[in-house]
């Protein structure tokens, strides 16, 4: 999982969330107790995530507070430093020092493209929220996916959550990093996604397909 492309406003929310969560925490003298062998096997889990060549085909479901679900088919792949999601409507591509997303509109594809600030990994951002105190990690049962055993684990909030997080945020990684489901708990619903295919070692020519798809879709909006 990957953070969205306005950087700047994420760090925004992320630091006011955290100054937020320490002060209620020292008014109340009493953190909650952290499960830091919990922690370290997640953040190890994340960076290898980050890390690793890897090709994962998802099954995302977004679920409304009324009960409604909006599923689509999620392609994500890594092999650094290049990152690329792949949706129904939407391509984008992290090629380490500049990002590149293109989305479907009525009026045709729209892109963008900016330079890429590193810093917001998965990895990194769990380590900041948890050594601050905004979210503690809780140990899950373990669980399959596409056929492949995972380690779980859950971010919950202590106080004021930071959006991008939610109220919950559940991982679930192969033993070498490879992510196989996610879920992010929020106001409004929850989005998961479910692992069905993956695929370990990606060369160069699979990834090229993907990247592929953003090449066309910025030739058909004159980017």
């Amino acid at each position: 999982m990957r953070f969205p492309l306005d950087r700047r406003v994420a760090v925004i929310a992320l630091v006011v969330a955290v100054v937020v969560v320490a002060v209620t925490i020292t008014a109340a003298h009493s953190p909650p107790a952290r499960d830091d062998r919990a922690r370290r096997e997640l953040l190890a889990l994340a960076r290898r995530q980050d890390r690793a060549s890897w090709l994962v085909e998802f099954d995302f479901t977004r679920t409304l507070a009324n009960g409604e679900q909006l599923r689509e088919a999620v392609t994500e792949a890594n092999r650094p430093p290049v990152h690329v999601l792949s949706s129904g409507t939407t391509v984008t591509v992290d090629f380490g020092a500049r990002t590149a997303s293109c989305t479907n509109t009525d009026k045709g594809p729209k892109c963008i493209e900016q330079a890429d600030d590193p810093s917001l990994a998965s990895s990194a951002v769990y380590r900041e929220v948890t050594a601050l105190g905004a979210y503690r990690v809780e140990r899950l049962s373990g669980a399959t996916f596409a056929g492949e055993p995972a380690r779980c684990f859950a971010l919950a909030a202590v106080a004021r959550p930071w959006p991008q997080l939610g109220d919950r945020t559940e991982q679930c990684y192969a033993r070498d990093g490879v992510p196989l489901h996610s879920s992010i708990r929020r106001g409004q619903g929850v989005d998961s996604r479910d692992a069905v295919r993956v695929i370990r070692n990606v060369g160069a020519r699979r990834l090229a397909a993907l990247v592929g798809r953003l090449d066309r879709e910025r030739g058909a909006s004159g980017g």
